[in-house]
C-alpha cells in the first residue's frame, strides 16, 4: 500500500483500513471518487460514464492503493478501472461466452463436468473486473 493511502478517506484509520465491510463502503463507484481518491485528473469524463451506465465500476480503497495510475499499461488499473473499449462490440462476443447458463442444472449451481459443480454463494464482488 502506498504511504498514508488510508488517509485519502474521512475515516480512513488503520484498524477501518483492514476492515472487509469499511473496505466495501468505501468503495470507489464513480468518476468522481477515482480521480479524488487517485489524485489524478479527470480521464475522458463523459464517454466514460457511458461505460460506466452499461458496466458499473467498484473498486475497494485497498485496490486501489495498488493502482498505478500514472502508468497507461498498469495491469491492475487495466483490469478494474473502465475503458472506452468496453463498448466496442467485436463479433462473436456474446452475453454468456463460456456458455455457463446451459451448464446450470439449478439455480447459481454450474456443472460443466460430470464430478464437479461450482456453486456461486454470492452475487457480491469486492472489486468489479473490466475482462
Amino acid at each position: 500500500m502506498r504511504k498514508n493511502f488510508a488517509s485519502r478517506f474521512p475515516d480512513g484509520t488503520s484498524r477501518n483500513w483492514r476492515d472487509w465491510r469499511w473496505q466495501l463502503r468505501h468503495r470507489a463507484t464513480s468518476l468522481i471518487a477515482l480521480t479524488r481518491i487517485l489524485e489524478t485528473p479527470p480521464r475522458d469524463g463523459k464517454p466514460l460514464e457511458r461505460v460506466m451506465s452499461r458496466y458499473p465500476m467498484a473498486i475497494t480503497p485497498y485496490y486501489l492503493s495498488l493502482l498505478e495510475p500514472d502508468h497507461e499499461n498498469d495491469p491492475l488499473s487495466l483490469q478494474c478501472v473502465p475503458d472506452l473499449r468496453e463498448l466496442s462490440f467485436s463479433a462473436g462476443l456474446r452475453d454468456d461466452p463460456l456458455g455457463e447458463d446451459r451448464s446450470m442444472p439449478a439455480p447459481n449451481l454450474i456443472q460443466r463436468y460430470p464430478d464437479r459443480v461450482l456453486a456461486i454463494v454470492t452475487h457480491r464482488c469486492a472489486t468489479y473486473c473490466r475482462h
